[in-house]
């Protein structure tokens, strides 16, 4: 129901807000979640949904006028948002650890895309 939509945006947004380094973008009022990561902090964006999708699975949308990745609920993936929150805060991890660029091949695509 929209109901479950709008908990589980409510729910991964307070999730991105206690998870350092990470910032929301946008309002998540009523099924999507924006972030970045915070200015400093080192994470990129772009390399976090290139983890969540190699590690977890989840296939996070770019964006790149501000620079940030974005998840669209849906009801049969609302169900999931405590797992998400959980494999979003493993990814930032991960990425802050990386010191391989593994996990960088969206962020060389957008980094190129703006320079054009």
């Amino acid at each position: 129901t929209t109901k479950q939509i709008v908990g589980a945006t409510k729910k991964i947004a307070e999730g991105v807000k206690e998870i350092e380094g990470l910032k929301l973008v946008g309002r998540p009022d009523v099924c999507v979640v924006a972030f970045a990561g915070e200015e400093g902090s080192g994470i990129n964006c772009y390399a976090v949904a290139d983890c969540m999708q190699q590690q977890h699975g989840w296939d996070l949308a770019t964006c790149q006028n501000p620079p940030c990745v974005h998840i669209a609920l849906t009801l049969p993936n609302s169900r999931n948002a405590d797992k998400f929150i959980e494999n979003l805060q493993e990814a930032v991890k991960t990425v802050k650890e990386d010191k391989t660029g593994k996990f960088n091949s969206t962020a060389g695509v957008y980094g190129m895309a703006a320079s054009l």
